[in-house]
């Protein structure tokens, strides 16, 4: 799933936009996700909106879960890029 590892580089900016944009895109899917798990709950189990916070809470962790996710994998390129550039600073790249 190559949308969801970033390209290795060094540049922040880079990386930045791709987390960016990864986000804001979770961030509405987990939105809608939410109000469509509360209405479905609402309308077909017949339980009360006040009930749902706990279906909308359990949607907002998964999607901090894979906002977490994420984030990680976004680190790993730069973290990469950089120990690659320091090899090869030092002298110690084998080819």
């Amino acid at each position: 799933m190559a949308a969801f590892t970033p390209e290795p580089t060094a540049s922040t900016f880079d990386l930045a936009n791709w987390l960016f944009v990864r986000l804001v895109v979770l961030a509405v899917l987990t939105f809608y996700a939410a109000i469509v798990v509360s209405e479905l709950l609402s309308s077909v189990v017949g339980v009360g909106l006040e009930r749902t916070v706990f279906a909308r809470a359990a949607v907002y962790l998964i999607g901090l879960w894979f906002a977490l996710q994420l984030w990680f994998e976004a680190t790993r390129p730069r973290r990469n890029a950089r120990s690659e550039r320091e090899r090869r600073q030092s002298g110690q790249c084998y080819r």
